[in-house]
């Protein structure tokens, strides 16, 4: 009899040996509580249990955990259960998300398996795993394991952090601001920052003086509205929270179910806002500065999204006229106070005309210090293009085939991190440097017939091994490069699955062709894949 074949048996010995236990029931009184509905007439004895802050309801509450306590407790295989169960989960590999550089710092949030709650940790301008040093971490707050990082905005230098904490799965937040190097708390904690219908942000000022942030409204109104009605307000270290001033909200027309994203920092304080009208997919945009609230965008006008560069012109993604979508971009006047000129996206010129791919929605524009980057999905698997800040191709962000591209990070040095995932690997996280340009992977493809300087040696988020890195300098759409990289990981997992060196061949060929034949004129032509070898170095699992 197989493992999976002995389950349902010792389920039913499970029920055998507990059965006695369970007739032991906990008495539960009866309320004649009648509703009709249509004419019928509906019966509802146990409406009483709904009252989940009555002392009675508490009271039997408790007794039901205390009696299913002492039934699951006294299974014999409980234990031994317990114990695999908990060496499986604890058994991965810790991830890293969230990645926010800051100066000489990149800040990320790490899921460490063996701990209840994920932590933010800090770590070095190359983000090596092993110089990480952790600046939050709930599990030493909170020893229940009850307390959850909401959300996470370092100050332009990475010195301070403000971060939003919930409690018991609520994900109603407080905001909280620590220093990075002692991980001291400064000022009082501002509560109702974060709720679960719209969710919570905050950006700073570059001189680390104060910062925006989104907030809930109080006893000013309706209970049921509580978790409703989001606005900005800002906040100066060293003040009473209770006085900070409204900056955007309902006085500018944002509706009950608005949800409120603030953008990225940038030298010159000019913040991107894109307010989503509830879940329906129509954004209105604003920018907030220290000089006030311009209005960007309304709902109508189909602008998706909106981000600032480092210098502060603002590229936004619309679908005005576009249904696959474009890119605009607006250039900031050196004043917004002198200038004449209307600040509106609708009518900025535009830098990235719509093609036949479509840019997707959610992070789909990263800007870094020199170029433009654009997510679009490609009949499912999704691609990165690179562009210059005035639009023209700079080729392709160099990923597998067929892969899932995650979240993308710009870097001070002008470069980007990024996560990816496809079928044949796990997810990973891989580094892109825009003076190259060259992208840092666990993988790599060397060629036989030229010899070419040897690769770097980097250091893969996702894996603590020293691996060869690839220097695929990216050209215009190159398919056939894109193909190349993906028939490498792919003819390397034919391989270990024991498929042979036929099926491998066969593999790379198939790749090969497709790039020959989907190639356009202007991009690179298909690389034979008879003169290439491939090397891969696999993610290190816990425990080898």
């Amino acid at each position: 009899m197989t493992r999976l074949a002995r389950l349902p048996a010792l389920a039913v010995l499970a029920l055998v040996a507990i059965a006695p236990a369970l007739a032991q029931d906990v008495p539960t009184r009866k309320v004649d509580v009648t509703d009709t509905y249509h004419g019928m007439t509906v019966h509802d004895p146990y409406r009483w249990l709904e009252d989940s802050a009555s002392p009675e309801v508490a009271a039997w509450t408790a007794a039901q955990n205390a009696r299913t306590r002492a039934v699951l407790d006294a299974v014999p295989s409980r234990e031994p259960i317990k114990a695999r169960l908990l060496a499986l989960i604890t058994r991965g590999s810790a991830t890293y998300a969230g990645f926010r550089p800051r100066g000489e710092r990149v800040f990320a949030t790490l899921n460490d398996p063996t701990k209840q709650q994920a932590m933010l940790v800090v770590m070095n301008a190359a983000a090596d795993p092993e110089s990480r040093r952790v600046v939050i971490d709930p599990n030493t707050m909170d020893t229940a394991g009850r307390t959850t990082i909401d959300w996470v905005r370092p100050s332009a230098d990475g010195s301070l952090v403000a971060a939003s904490l919930s409690q018991s799965g609520s994900e109603i937040g407080t905001l909280h601001v620590y220093e990075t190097a002692t991980g001291r708390e400064i000022g009082e904690p501002i509560p109702r920052v974060q709720a679960p219908t719209a969710g919570g942000n905050a950006v700073w000022l570059s001189d680390n003086s104060g910062f925006w942030y989104t907030r809930y409204p109080g006893e000013e109104r309706a209970e049921a509205d509580r978790f409703f009605y989001q606005q900005v307000y800002f906040h100066k270290l060293g003040t009473d929270w209770r006085n900070d001033p409204l900056v955007l909200g309902t006085k500018d027309g944002l509706p009950r179910v608005a949800e409120i994203f603030l953008g990225n920092e940038n030298a010159r304080d000019l913040i991107v806002v894109p307010v989503q009208n509830g879940d329906g997919g129509e954004f209105a945009h604003f920018l907030i500065s220290r000089e006030g609230v311009h209005r960007l965008a309304d709902f109508k006008d189909k602008i998706v999204e909106a981000k600032s560069s480092p210098a502060g012109d603002i590229f936004a993604l619309s679908r005005a006229g576009a249904p696959n979508g474009k890119i605009v971009k607006l250039s900031m006047p050196a004043s917004l106070a002198q200038s004449s000129a209307p600040l509106s996206l609708t009518t900025a010129p535009v830098v990235v005309p719509e093609s036949d791919v479509t840019m997707q929605i959610g992070n789909a524009i990263v800007l870094t210090r020199t170029h433009l980057m654009v997510r679009v999905s490609i009949g499912g698997p999704n691609q990165v293009r690179i562009f210059d800040h005035n639009g023209k191709p700079q080729g392709l962000l160099p990923v597998p085939e067929a892969s899932s591209i995650g979240e993308m990070a710009p870097l001070p040095d002008g470069g980007l991190i990024y996560s990816v995932r496809s079928y044949l690997r796990p997810r990973y996280v891989a580094r892109w440097n825009d003076a190259l340009p060259t992208a840092s992977m666990t993988w790599r493809c060397r060629s036989r017939r030229r010899r070419r300087r040897t690769a770097p040696r980097c250091r893969s988020i996702s894996s603590a091994r020293r691996a060869p890195c690839s220097t695929a300098t990216t050209r215009p759409f190159s398919t056939a490069m894109a193909a190349t990289a993906s028939a490498c990981g792919r003819a390397f997992w034919a391989r270990a699955r024991g498929l042979g060196s036929m099926a491998a061949a066969f593999m790379r060929s198939r790749s090969s062709a497709a790039a020959a034949s989907s190639a356009s004129p202007g991009t690179l032509p298909a690389i034979s894949q008879k003169s290439r070898t491939c090397s891969t170095i696999l993610p290190r699992r816990r425990g080898t």
